[in-house]
């Protein structure tokens, strides 16, 4: 096992990298169960598939947060766990439209034991409970034009407690919101082919609804004791959603043909 392949958060901003013990390395007892459905509706058809999922963690490894301008690595004393359940739906009309949907639930949860031998819950952080997507295709045979549409939900996570400074470079008292808020990404794209299908010219549109992430990931740049960037309360973890508003490409694809 190799830690920092795993977790790149250390070279993200200061903070300190403390490894408190010798590491273990992690273990997992993991069980699922799958349901699916082909079905007919008229002359199309579709398929619904259901899966739920249960992992239990022993001498996970998780990040800690919670001191200022420090990491600190070990073994977790108690468990973690990670369990839901997904459900996903493609449909295919008689017509060239094809949609898929699918919604997760999980609970990613640490189960620590404290110094009284009491066990106390909190979620991990940037795992959202609620998460779903979703796409849909419609293809105009004689004009050789597709339409595709995507979709990303991410559902309310939990985030590491951060502070902000103040004029003087001093951490405010009360830190940023630990929960984010829940926020959507929307693509469009139409594609259009040439000489049987080998170039293709695309064109599309990304994060239709110009979401971005309301507060600054960076916390400590505006520190006026030290260079941007150099702050010792300098921090990225407070990055968990888009950054980039709406953007507009365009393209050409060649295939070969076969």
């Amino acid at each position: 096992m190799n830690l920092f392949t795993e977790d790149h958060a250390f070279v993200t901003g200061q903070r300190k990298v403390e490894i408190s013990e010798s590491l273990q390395p992690e273990r997992s007892y993991n069980g699922s169960l799958n349901f699916n459905q082909i079905y007919t509706i008229g002359k199309s058809q579709g398929s619904l598939d259901v899966d739920g999922f249960y992992t239990y963690f022993t001498n996970k490894i998780i990040p800690n947060y919670n001191e200022p301008q420090k990491i600190i690595y070990a073994n977790t004393q108690g468990h973690a766990i990670s369990k839901g359940i997904g459900i996903s739906m493609n449909h295919h009309f008689v017509f060239p439209l094809s949609f898929n949907l699918g919604i997760n639930y999980q609970q990613v949860e640490e189960v620590s034991i404290n110094e009284d031998g009491r066990k106390s819950v909190h979620p991990l952080a940037y795992a959202p409970k609620w998460s779903g997507v979703g796409s849909a295709n419609y293809e105009w045979q004689k004009p050789k034009l597709t339409l595709a549409y995507t979709m990303r939900y991410t559902g309310a996570m939990a985030l590491p407690e951060v502070f902000d400074l103040d004029d003087t470079g001093n951490p405010l008292p009360v830190a940023r919101p630990t929960v984010s808020m829940p926020f959507s990404f929307h693509n469009l794209q139409i594609t259009k082919a040439f000489c049987k299908n080998t170039w293709q010219v695309y064109a599309g549109l990304q994060n239709i609804l110009n979401y971005r992430q309301p507060i600054s990931p960076l916390v400590g740049y505006n520190d006026p004791n030290a260079a941007k960037g150099f702050s010792p309360f300098f921090d990225t973890a407070y990055a968990y959603s888009p950054l980039h508003g709406r953007e507009l490409y365009v393209g050409v694809r060649w295939r070969a043909r076969d």
